[in-house]
């Protein structure tokens, strides 16, 4: 029954010309998404469209997929996100999350053309690795990350540094503050998932979500597996 119901969802966005963007993996808790003015309770298998937010309660917490590259976005409890997608010249359509609170995981997989999170005065690009990035009342972001290079810029005052594997660094509007080792189990990064990708079971069934690009107006369709009766 939740696969029938999250498909006349995905039909019901494509017929309204919404751009279907990831599908949600897993969620735990209460957790909510749509446009920002109409959020609804969601579950593993529902698609989520571009422009949507996504919003944790303190016990929720939302997985995603992203379906053009297969990034990963573990939402952390009590966060607000919001989806979009940017134009790459080489690969289309590329993730790009704004984190309006709270905090994000991300797994890009290699391949990606490079994945984008920003905050109100911060922005972060990865084109591979994991990292994680919060945001707090007070401006400031933090990102950390667990694997990879992560390119962090602070839109504030034009600072930018590459962070490589183990190092953090907070960022705010006097600028970027001087980098630290981050530990291999940071909750903020950490994810509750196999990666590079989910191992699947007797419990997982698969979707095919047909993806349009908006940036090449070509369409394909997208296999992806979520896990049912959660």
């Amino acid at each position: 029954m939740n696969l029938v119901l999250s498909l006349v969802w995905l039909l019901s966005a494509l017929g309204s010309k919404e751009i279907p963007l990831a599908a949600v993996v897993r969620v735990h808790g209460h957790a909510q998404a749509g446009p920002a003015n109409a959020l609804v309770p969601i579950k593993s298998g529902d698609v989520v469209s571009k422009n949507w937010q996504i919003k944790t309660e303190a016990d929720g917490k939302v997985l995603l997929r992203f379906l053009a590259d297969k990034t990963l976005v573990d939402i952390k409890p009590s966060s607000l996100v919001e989806l979009d997608v940017r134009t790459s010249p080489e690969s289309g359509s590329v993730p790009d999350l704004a984190v309006l609170g709270g905090g994000v995981a991300i797994f890009v997989p290699k391949g990606s053309a490079g994945t984008r999170a920003q905050t109100e005065n911060t922005v972060t690009t990865a084109q591979s690795g994991q990292f994680g990035m919060s945001t707090g009342t007070d401006g400031q972001a933090r990102v950390d990350v667990l694997n990879g290079k992560v390119q962090v810029c602070n839109q504030t005052t034009g600072d930018h540094q590459t962070l490589t594997t183990g190092q953090s660094q907070v960022s705010g509007y006097e600028g970027l503050a001087d980098i630290k080792p981050v530990s291999p189990d940071s909750s903020m990064a950490k994810m509750e998932v196999n990666l590079p990708q989910i191992d699947p079971s007797s419990t997982t069934t698969q979707i095919e979500v047909p993806f349009l690009d908006p940036v090449s107006g070509k369409a394909s369709t997208l296999v992806i597996g979520v896990k049912r009766g959660h």
